[in-house]
């Protein structure tokens, strides 16, 4: 759900008549707010009860995300970020080694540079993603126990957010990728809420909640954070509360027994599908201005055709290039860690 909600956001937009009354012009930040939510539920659920050694854990931990993270961003971002920086370049625009560098490794600026920026634009929320993953990694360095470590990254992750906006010590956004603002950005509590989220779902497994009532529950929060966003509600109450009672719904949600192998085999496709699928969306976005001025359609229904192509583009990419990718590195990097 979260990266169909960012490709409806950037490639239907507010294209047409009924994008701006339905948010979707807000809808692709929501996305990220509840994959980031997703994300730090997901690390928590996957990382052993107990580290032997944490240090090589901790390694061990990094590796996997580095191998989830940089394969399939370097196939699908690399064609895009050369043409887009020899177009920079050609216009008049100059190119550090460091915004080559930080284009590819998903580094922020640590000198609040403003002229640097993720030519592949969707790519500002794995720099956030990554800036996750080492602290997750750094304080399970230090940690014997699994819940040591969420709690301990639940405190720090507020704690810095807190300490960061009450001295005022914030950057500037700078295209979400400056060091300085983003260690002081209410969007590092998601992967906090994220970790909530586990320790109360690891707690409490006896509440079920009927797929209507789910579905209904899920809508009107949707629709809450898209109306605080449009009055300019805080984001982290507008839409990371609110994805986190996404996540905790759909978490609780139970299907019955004859609907959910179809419907769990099209969500869990889909949601192992979200990584291409947010990635690959881009290409969509870009050739859409294009297609928006010549197909002689309404916009609304050119919208929902060119979201729907961007989905089952990042859907065909997972299929026949990142699984098969991610099969090779669980096959061949993965024993090895554990060896």
């Amino acid at each position: 759900m979260a990266a169909i909600f960012v490709v409806i956001s950037h490639v239907w937009a507010t294209n047409g008549v009924i994008g701006k009354p339905l948010g979707f012009d807000y809808i692709g930040g929501y996305g990220v707010d509840i994959f980031f939510v997703i994300s730090g539920f997901i690390m928590c659920y996957t990382i052993k009860d107990v580290f032997v050694s944490p240090r090589k854990e901790a390694l061990s931990f990094l590796t996997k995300r580095i191998l989830r993270i940089y394969p399939v961003y370097f196939i699908i971002a690399s064609p895009a970020i050369i043409y887009l920086m020899h177009q920079h370049v050609a216009f008049g625009g100059t190119l550090s080694v460091y915004d080559v560098i930080g284009n590819f490794l998903l580094l922020p600026t640590f000198t609040q540079n403003p002229d640097y920026h993720m030519f592949y634009y969707v790519a500002w929320s794995l720099c956030y993603e990554m800036m996750f993953y080492a602290l997750f990694a750094l304080l399970m360095c230090f940690c014997k126990r699994k819940t040591t470590l969420i709690l301990s990254m639940i405190a720090f992750i507020v704690g810095m957010v807190v300490f960061v906006q009450t001295f005022r010590l914030q950057g500037q956004m700078l295209g979400w990728v400056n060091i300085t603002y983003m260690i002081g950005d209410s969007l590092m509590i998601n992967f906090a809420l994220g970790c909530v989220a586990f320790l109360v779902y690891s707690q409490i497994r006896n509440v079920s909640i009927k797929p209507l009532m789910a579905i209904g529950i899920i809508a009107l929060l949707i629709a809450i954070g898209i109306i605080n966003a449009q009055h300019q509600a805080y984001r982290l109450f507008s839409f990371g509360i609110t994805s986190f009672a996404i996540v905790m719904i759909a978490l609780y949600t139970k299907l019955p027994d004859i609907e959910k192998s179809k419907t769990e085999t099209i969500c869990v496709y889909l949601g192992n599908a979200s990584y291409s699928i947010y990635l690959f969306h881009l290409y969509v976005v870009f050739a859409s201005e294009k297609i928006y001025s010549i197909v002689p359609i309404q916009k609304d229904v050119t919208g929902a055709i060119l979201s729907l192509v961007a989905v089952i583009l990042g859907c065909i990419f997972y299929t026949f290039i990142e699984k098969p990718l991610n099969r090779i590195i669980h096959g061949r990097v993965y024993r090895r860690l554990h060896a």
